[in-house]
């Protein structure tokens, strides 16, 4: 019994837009890891085991202080023209495959 998988990207920026946009929620328990996996998604970094990678998701003092994230926040995370990730931090990641 073999699985496969396979990953299609099909798209077509409209002609009076530059570039499309789509939203996705992350949902999940506490302690999950929903910022952690958004923070390693834009920042382009892994974990370092101690939350790093959510510290810069966080928004008000009280995140800050208390190292969880308790509100609804957005993340940018692009693509270029070969598919290749490009964080908020303008550093290239990895391909997507």
């Amino acid at each position: 019994n073999t699985r496969k998988i396979a990953e299609v990207l099909v798209r077509k920026v409209p002609d009076d837009q530059q570039f499309l946009d789509l939203r996705v929620a992350v949902l999940g328990n506490v302690d999950s890891g929903k910022s952690t996996l958004l923070g390693v998604l834009t920042q382009g970094e892994l974990d370092n085991g101690r939350g790093r990678a959510r510290l810069n998701l966080f928004r008000h003092l009280h995140e800050i202080q208390t190292g969880r994230t308790s509100s609804i926040s957005f993340e940018i995370l692009g693509f270029n023209s070969k598919g290749e990730v490009i964080t908020t931090r303008g550093q290239k990641g990895s391909t997507l495959k």
